[in-house]
């Protein structure tokens, strides 16, 4: 199977699944701090890990309506924007470090079941939550 047909058979697996995770890293996965989530993978990229070029899938997480403390949160991120490139380095918040982590886990294992071993890497996030508070 070549790796556009990967792509669109997770793809429409995913496009059905919303994930519940904690937003932030040492706290506990309580109701008011997780965040719920989609994924969708973008694309494949080349890109350095350890010394050596290796080909990533890239993918995109839209933040969905959550708590309403995380709703509230959320919006702010953006900068009243409704989406933000991520970069694989740089000043990154811890959220969206955590958001990347827990993300890259999730659909790390589910392309286990497609036996797919190759790296992930979050490149985008879209925001689909309320207007930050002013």
């Amino acid at each position: 199977m070549n790796n556009e047909k990967i792509i669109e058979k997770v793809n429409k697996y995913l496009n059905s699944k919303i994930f519940e995770m904690p937003a932030f890293y040492g706290l506990p996965s309580d109701q008011n701090f997780n965040i719920n989530i989609k994924i969708r993978i973008i694309g494949q990229k080349d890109m350095i890990s350890v010394g050596d070029w290796k080909e990533f899938y890239t993918y995109e997480v839209t933040i969905l309506p959550s708590s309403e403390f995380m709703n509230n949160i959320i919006p702010n991120l953006f900068n009243g924007k409704t989406s933000m490139d991520v970069k694989s380095h740089g000043n990154k918040s811890s959220m969206i470090e955590s958001i990347a982590a827990r993300s890259a886990v999730v659909l790390h294992n589910l392309l286990d079941n497609f036996s797919i071993t190759q790296p992930v890497i979050l490149t985008k996030l879209i925001n689909k939550v309320n207007e930050p508070i002013r």
